[in-house]
């Protein structure tokens, strides 16, 4: 959800605060998880 609302929805981290209704810091948090992930799933589907 955090990334479709950072990318597809084109909000920023106060935006996204609002919407999940969390401060910025677990904006950040999350944002930086759901990449580790995302990328983790891309380099495990390139095997």
């Amino acid at each position: 959800m955090i990334i479709r609302l950072k990318h597809f929805d084109a909000l920023d981290t106060n935006g996204i605060a609002e919407a999940m209704q969390i401060n910025e810091g677990n904006v950040y948090t999350l944002l930086s998880r759901a990449y580790q992930s995302l990328k983790k799933m891309i380099l495990e589907h390139e095997e």
